[in-house]
């Protein structure tokens, strides 16, 4: 799937062989073989949406990337944006409990995670289809109120902290640190 705006597929690019193999619908470019249905949105704070609907899925699933990410950490305070990452799983104010969205997503047949890049920042999860709404609900929630409780600050400095050593065994990260 491609926005039309996308820079993988340029006009210059758009021959008659890959006009029959994509059909455009809206915004959005796909393979014609492909059922589900497809929806891009802009809301008013700017926040861009691409909605994929498959009724044939037995799960529903969300994700949410921020354009921050590991090289915009200060020199003084590497690891903020994986911090971040963490501090925001740790409750917010409508739901408190540190474990609520884990515990939400399990008891739903799902799960959630994140990661840091260099650039971005996502979380996501997967539930069932009739837990969608309630799971948007609560990761929407680490961005309209976030707890960010001195408890939950120590522990999760500490699991940042054991990641990155983990890191320093894996020659990928090495590799990316270099770039």
């Amino acid at each position: 799937m491609l926005l039309k705006s996308s820079t993988y597929l340029s006009q210059s690019t758009t021959t008659d062989s890959i006009q029959n193999l994509y059909l455009e619908t809206g915004d959005i470019i796909h393979p014609r073989a492909d059922e589900r249905t497809y929806k891009a949105l802009e809301l008013s704070n700017k926040l861009r949406i691409f909605l994929i609907q498959d009724p044939k899925s037995e799960k529903a699933a969300a994700s949410l990337n921020v354009g921050v990410g590991a090289a915009l950490d200060p020199e003084t305070h590497a690891g903020t944006a994986h911090f971040l990452e963490h501090m925001l799983f740790q409750g917010s104010k409508k739901y408190p409990d540190e474990s609520e969205y884990m515990n939400f997503m399990s008891d739903h047949g799902g799960y959630c995670n994140a990661f840091t890049t260099l650039t971005d920042t996502n979380f996501h999860f997967k539930s069932s289809n009739g837990a969608l709404e309630e799971g948007l609900d609560r990761m929407a929630q680490f961005f309209v109120s976030p707890s960010f409780s001195a408890d939950s600050a120590e522990k999760e400095v500490n699991a940042v902290d054991s990641e990155f050593n983990m890191s320093l065994q894996n020659d990928g990260w090495h590799f990316m640190n270099l770039l």
